[in-house]
Formats: C-alpha cells, sequence, structure tokens
C-alpha cells in the first residue's frame, strides 16, 4: 500500500466527527433519540485508519489480489450457518414495489434490462416485486433516506428462474476477468462469496432482499462507497478498511439506517438488504446463528401478476441444487 493514501492511526478529533456526523444524519433519518443512542452504540464500527485519498485501480486490483480469498472464504463459512437457519414458508404474497411506492418517496428504479446470461429473461425489462411485509419496511427505510436527501436507486429485488442463475456464470466470468491468475477453486469461492449458488441462499429468489444504492438528491450522483454496483472483490465489503472518510461514512449509514429497522445486511455486499430470510437468521456480529430464529420467506418460481399470490414454490429437494456455471461467455 502507498504509504501516500492512509492516515493512520485514526485522530481522536477525527472519530469523533465521524460520530457526529453518522447521529445528526440518523437524527433526522429517525426521530426516536434514544433508540438512536442505543443503534449506533450497539453498532457504529469506527475505522482503524483512513484513506487521505480515494484508491486508484491499481491499488485497488492489488489490494483485491491479496485479500480477496480471506474475505470470501469468511463469507463462505457464514453462508454455512445461514443454510442452517430453517425456512417455513409462509406465502405472504409479493407486491410490485413500483406501484407501492408512486407517490410515497422519492425513489429511482434501475433502467438496465436482465443480463444477456440469464435465460428467458435475458434482455427482458426488469421486475421489481418483494414480499409485502418487506415493502412496508422498504417504504419506511426510503421516507428515512430522503429525509436526510438520498434517493435510494433500486437494483435488483426478485429474480424469476433463470435470473440467479444467469447472475452466477456472469459473475465468474467478472472475477475471471478482475483476477485474472486465480486458480479455479478459488475463482469459485470468490463467485460463490457474492452470488448465491443455490436456491436456498438465494434470498432474491424468495421477494426477500433488495439491492439498492444511494445518490444525492440534488445531484442525482451516487454517493460516495468505494466502489460501484455490482462490483466483486474484497472491497465490496461493508467493513472493508481502506476507504476515505467519507466513503466509511456513507457505508457505515447504509448498514445502520437497515438494522434500525429489523432489516438485514449481508456483510460482503454494501448493497444488500434482506428482510424474514435465512440471512436474518445469522448474526454478523458474533458469526453465528441466532437462536430460534425460523425463516418464513423461501425460494419460489411464480405468482400472480395481478395479487401477488404465489404459485410455485422450489421444493425441498430443489433448494440445495448447485446453479451451473456456463463457461462460455
Amino acid at each position: 500500500m502507498n504509504p501516500e493514501f492512509l492516515i493512520k492511526p485514526l485522530a481522536e478529533n477525527t472519530s469523533t466527527r465521524i460520530k457526529e456526523t453518522i447521529t445528526t444524519r440518523f437524527n433526522t433519518f429517525k426521530s426516536t433519540s434514544s433508540e438512536i443512542k442505543d443503534i449506533l452504540n450497539a453498532n457504529l464500527k469506527l475505522p482503524e485508519m483512513l484513506l487521505a485519498k480515494e484508491l486508484d485501480n491499481e491499488t485497488r486490483s492489488i489490494l483485491g489480489n491479496k485479500l480477496s480469498q480471506s474475505y470470501a472464504l469468511s463469507a463462505l463459512e457464514a453462508q454455512k450457518l445461514i443454510a442452517d437457519v430453517p425456512i417455513v414458508e409462509s406465502m405472504e404474497r409479493m407486491v410490485n414495489l413500483q406501484k407501492f411506492l408512486e407517490n410515497n418517496v422519492e425513489v429511482v428504479f434501475s433502467k438496465k434490462p436482465y443480463h444477456p446470461a440469464c435465460g428467458d429473461w435475458a434482455n427482458k425489462e426488469r421486475l421489481f416485486w418483494v414480499r409485502e411485509s418487506f415493502a412496508n419496511k422498504i417504504i419506511t427505510l426510503f421516507q428515512g433516506l430522503n429525509n436526510v436527501n438520498i434517493t435510494p436507486k433500486i437494483e435488483d429485488t426478485y429474480r424469476p428462474p433463470g435470473v440467479q442463475e444467469g447472475l452466477f456464470s456472469r459473475r465468474y466470468h467478472l472475477v475471471k476477468a478482475d483476477f485474472p491468475k486465480m486458480t479455479e477453486e478459488e475463482l469459485i469461492n470468490e463467485v460463490m462469496s457474492k452470488t448465491a449458488a443455490t436456491p436456498r441462499l438465494s434470498s432474491h429468489k424468495a421477494g426477500a432482499a433488495m439491492d439498492y444504492t444511494m445518490l444525492d438528491s440534488k445531484t442525482k450522483i451516487p454517493l460516495k462507497i468505494g466502489n460501484n454496483y455490482p462490483d466483486g472483490g474484497p472491497h465490496v465489503s461493508i467493513n472493508f478498511p481502506y476507504l476515505t472518510e467519507e466513503e466509511w461514512i456513507n457505508r457505515q449509514f447504509f448498514l445502520l439506517s437497515a438494522i434500525s429497522l429489523g432489516l438485514s445486511v449481508y456483510p460482503w455486499e454494501n448493497w444488500h438488504i434482506s428482510y424474514n430470510d435465512n440471512l436474518s437468521g445469522y448474526d454478523s456480529k458474533t458469526n453465528s446463528r441466532i437462536k430460534n430464529f425460523t425463516a418464513t420467506y423461501g425460494p419460489i418460481k411464480e405468482f400472480d401478476h395481478e395479487n401477488g399470490t404465489i404459485m410455485h414454490r422450489y421444493s425441498l429437494e430443489e433448494y440445495d441444487q448447485t446453479f451451473k456455471i456456463n463457461y462460455e461467455k
């Protein structure tokens, strides 16, 4: 690491400034001050160091090659615990976020079609559906974000059959391009740490997950977090240490705003939140399962696009079938 990038150790006045900035933003996001204090005390993580300037591509690549496997392996270990969380499907209906959020919050929906690798859904317009209780959480989250001049951009929600499978293959080719010196085993580790490899682990298939990024409400420019969506590598993990002060604050706010509403954040992707899925039964602070937690949303294949009624689910035998990689681009 080039010394010009680092500020180390973190000065006390910098720690104080970070706390004050996040607290001020959080007070506007969520009005219950006593609850805010408890959430910050329990979950706010301060950096051990900060970058004096944003990483350049060369340094990011060096760090990626050095750190990717340790981050990927920690994610895979967590996935074993997440996969052990029982799922008892509630059959709660799906709702269309584009209609549900209309006139209630300022929000942007991705206009990118599904990736060409996504089977029957290749190049088609994305669906933006989630479970109803999750949608109610999302509207509260987005209202709070709007209060602090942040416009959320929804990148992805429910993924119909063929989409997660295609994105799994897409991730393989992205990783291979980014890390050409990786062994095949290392490639697969990195792929599986970022893109769920089975229906059980794919909360997007359950309508229980959403990927979103944060935009400045005035300029509609993405807030700086140190990466783009949907990058790979260690630098997309929430607590990746090589960040500027601005990037660190924005990541912590993403995390804290979700936690404050009972939502879960996948620690290895700084855009992925979920609700009542098996990830919600995982405690990232202790790297353990939450005792007696049962997920209520499992992977589904089809639902009624008029009323959201779930019509077809994945069988238990299909839950753990690993997606196949299409080795041809």
